[in-house]
């Protein structure tokens, strides 16, 4: 388990770290979006880069559509940016240039720093704080993700 520096946002610290499997799989999960920036997998042939990643904070603010980011509080599109909970109209934010609320929205889950909770060689959990109107939702939400690398075998399983 490693824990260091991937810059910084608004003044805030962005972190990283590192989580590996016994069987050698390594995970690089942010801070930032609770993002999964990397993961390497052993194959018969070796090592293999399996997700799509970048390589500094300023990129995933300039760049990034969700590269393994975790979205919220609601993975895809809500129509209109706007819907109706027991009677009440919620309206929510939305891009200047778009019609529909996308992964919560311009600033959902995948666009804010979250806090890094427990972390050990195999894991990482993540924390985050959205209080009620947070882009346009009701209700205070406290989102918790984890992440765990627990394979502990490189030889494929046959059944017979």
């Amino acid at each position: 388990m490693n824990v260091h520096s991937f810059g910084q946002h608004d003044g805030a610290p962005v972190f990283e770290a590192t989580i590996a499997s016994k069987a050698g799989a390594t995970a690089k999960i942010l801070t930032w979006g609770a993002s999964l920036r990397d993961l390497v997998v052993p194959l018969g042939q070796g090592m293999q880069r399996v997700c799509l990643g970048l390589n500094s904070i300023d990129d995933y603010v300039a760049h990034s559509p969700y590269f393994g980011a975790t979205p919220g509080r609601y993975a895809n599109r809500i129509a209109n940016g706007r819907f109706n909970l027991d009677g009440a109209l919620h309206n929510l934010a939305r891009k200047s240039d778009e019609k529909h609320t996308l992964h919560g929205g311009p600033a959902g889950f995948g666009r804010r720093l979250w806090k890094l909770g427990p972390v050990d060689a195999s894991s990482a959990t993540l924390e985050f704080d959205s209080p009620d109107g947070d882009q346009g939702f009701p209700g205070a939400l406290r989102a918790t993700t984890s992440w765990r690398c627990s394979a502990t075998s490189t030889r494929p399983r046959t059944t017979s």
